[in-house]
């Protein structure tokens, strides 16, 4: 049981690996989970978190040759609805590892 907090594993894990993904546009993993932690207290911060989330996706997803598929209005949306833009994220997600199927920490060349 982890009592709510892979989720913030998750979310901190998602964005480092889209940092990794394509280096010339960087994301700060860190400021992504505190906005969705402790800027929780100012309600702002976490939905422009996940919107930002959702825009890094379609980038990554262009980046990999693929259509970006992934709408951040979606997943702001979804988060009002039992916080479902997790799965929603992560099928985004499973397109890129999808389109690439390698194993984990083999280097791909982007498509530019």
């Amino acid at each position: 049981m982890t009592l709510g907090f892979y989720l913030f594993v998750w979310w901190y894990k998602i964005n480092a690996e889209m940092g990794r993904l394509d280096r010339r546009n960087p994301v700060s993993a860190g400021t992504s989970l505190l906005a969705v932690t402790l800027g929780a207290f100012l309600v702002v911060p976490p939905y422009i978190s996940v919107y930002n989330t959702g825009k890094r996706i379609a980038d990554r997803q262009r980046t990999a040759g693929l259509g970006s598929s992934c709408s951040p209005v979606i997943g702001i949306v979804l988060c009002f609805f039992f916080g479902l833009c997790t799965p929603y994220y992560q099928s985004e997600l499973n397109k890129i590892n999808d389109h690439y199927a390698v194993e984990a920490g083999t280097l791909v060349a982007l498509a530019f």
